[in-house]
């Protein structure tokens, strides 16, 4: 990667950490379940894009 390219993805991180932070403050204050229980089995559960999402990265991972 470039340095041009590295400051890219990194300001990409850094965007993806806050948008997904500013998700979980949401469940926590609108899903009383998921605080009372705040693990992975339970977001899974309400938020089943997070299943997907883990699967497709495991099948990226398990391609390269």
């Amino acid at each position: 990667l470039s340095s041009q390219d590295a400051k890219f993805v990194e300001e990409r991180r850094k965007q993806l950490q806050t948008y997904l932070r500013s998700v979980m403050n949401k469940v926590i204050q609108a899903v009383p379940e998921f605080t009372a229980s705040p693990q992975k089995e339970t977001l899974t559960q309400l938020m089943p894009f997070f299943v997907v999402a883990c699967l497709l990265s495991s099948e990226v991972t398990l391609r390269h």
